[in-house]
């Protein structure tokens, strides 16, 4: 039943969260391909008074946030001004964050790969230090 279900997500997904978007799961299969750990599912961010974001794709460990930006979502004054906001807030809190589109995804894969493993292992090695 469900337990078995359950468990297949798992061991797929690596989480219970399972991503509200087909695109969050490709691009995060990527990623895990090219030997990056599996990013999580709209992960939650919060301060000390709350709820600040919820990030597409996550890499808690090294405070990495990715954004996947459709037209539909992001494009008009009251997006554009709401993204900038938020994003300075998740940046104050430590977050470093990517943003792609669909285009990154489908026509240059290798480079959005390049770009999250370089901010990946920046970020870590920062950590380190």
């Amino acid at each position: 039943g469900s337990g078995s279900l359950r468990r297949l997500l798992e061991a797929h997904v690596g989480e219970l969260v399972v991503p509200r978007s087909d695109w969050s799961r490709r691009v995060a299969d990527l990623l895990v391909a090219a030997g990056l750990p599996r990013p999580r599912f709209e992960h939650r961010v919060s301060d000390g008074h709350g709820f600040v974001a919820e990030l597409d794709l996550a890499f808690p460990d090294v405070c990495l946030g990715l954004e996947l930006d459709s037209v539909a979502w992001h494009l008009d004054r009251v997006s554009f001004e709401r993204d900038a906001r938020r994003r300075n807030r998740l940046e104050n809190l430590g977050w470093s964050i990517r943003n792609f589109t669909w285009s990154d995804y489908a026509d240059h894969p290798d480079r959005l790969i390049g770009t999250v493993v370089d901010a990946y292992s920046l970020l870590r090695s920062r950590m380190a230090s």
